[in-house]
């Protein structure tokens, strides 16, 4: 019955804290793609998320190949997409497009994407592109936990439970 009662406290009290988090805005698509080489610049980059982004907190900037912010805007969502024109004087080269928004559930999201036109160049922009959300972290070290914890409740309940028996 404890063990029963214990395991039931842990699921909803890690079920709770997981939550929130799974709820945040996500990336789901580019254009162009992150990673991409492209012979001539683009004349737009749209950034497509799995939901609606608040209004009037969305900024986008433009970074070159030497880590210098070209531009950066503030860009009113389409719904899930985000569209910033390319700047006409923008040619040849590694650009990052880095983007900050806010959920839906009011927790801002940050990431970028890099791209070549032309030869491009080995930048700082590509090194500053490796963002990560947390996400995955979150889920592994929560998924350890989770484990750890349920295996101290185990080995808890066979020593009372060989106590019992003897």
């Amino acid at each position: 019955m404890r063990w029963t009662a214990a395991v039931a406290i842990l699921v909803t009290v890690f079920g709770l804290g997981v939550a929130p988090a799974a709820a945040h805005s996500q990336l789901v698509s580019t254009l162009p793609a992150d990673g991409t080489a492209l012979a001539t610049p683009p004349t737009e980059v749209r950034l497509t998320f799995n939901e609606n982004l608040m209004d009037g907190l969305t900024t986008l900037a433009i970074i070159d190949s030497a880590g210098n912010v070209v531009t950066s805007t503030s860009v009113t969502p389409n719904g899930t997409d985000l569209v910033l024109p390319w700047p006409a004087d923008l040619g040849r080269g590694t650009w990052q497009v880095s983007y900050r928004v806010v959920s839906a559930d009011g927790h801002p999201v940050s990431g970028a994407i890099t791209f070549t036109v032309g030869t491009g160049s080995s930048t700082s922009a590509e090194k500053a592109s490796s963002t990560t959300d947390g996400s995955v972290l979150f889920w592994l070290v929560g998924g350890a936990i989770l484990v750890a914890i349920i295996a101290v409740l185990m080995m808890a309940w066979r020593r009372g439970h060989a106590r019992e028996v003897h």
